[in-house]
């Protein structure tokens, strides 16, 4: 078999993130992921993300100590954590609303970098979350549970 044209590095980079977990099982599934992994890293290091990046694990950081959790540093293994996790249903619930309300507000926060040049305040950023976890999550619980004083309890340490 003779190519037609020879691949660029931007042609390696789009197959291997193309590259599903669910494709194949074993090695060959574990070196996809590192290998997506790495380039991740790399794309990020470029972008707004890599001026940033320090800001934001930190913000991630703050978020877990907040909810006493100390998964390690990469969102992939936070998820798979969660998805593994042996707590409550209504910790689960917790976790997974900091999750999403974290990745949201990063999100919110490098498009008002990018389209309206507004600096990201690690601060407000963390806050934001935190208010947004207790906000959804209280709207969820029924006054006078262990759940609603669990979260209750979280308002004073924001």
């Amino acid at each position: 078999m003779k190519l037609i044209e020879p691949f660029t590095e931007r042609d390696i980079r789009e197959a291997i993130l193309a590259i599903s977990s669910i494709k194949s099982s074993g090695p060959d599934d574990t070196y996809a992921r590192a290998l997506g992994g790495i380039i991740y890293q790399s794309k990020m290091s470029t972008g707004i993300g890599g001026k940033y990046a320090s800001r934001i694990r930190e913000v991630w950081e703050e978020i877990w100590q907040w909810l006493n959790i100390y998964p390690k540093h990469n969102g992939q293994e936070w998820l798979q954590m969660l998805q593994n996790i042996k707590a409550p249903q209504h910790m689960k619930r917790i976790f997974y609303t900091a999750f999403t309300a974290t990745i949201y507000h990063i999100w919110e926060a490098r498009n008002n970098l990018i389209f309206k040049e507004k600096t990201l305040d690690k601060r407000k950023l963390t806050k934001a979350v935190k208010e947004d976890v207790i906000q959804r999550t209280l709207y969820r619980a029924k006054e006078n549970t262990r759940y609603y004083r669990y979260i209750d309890g979280l308002l004073g340490v924001i």
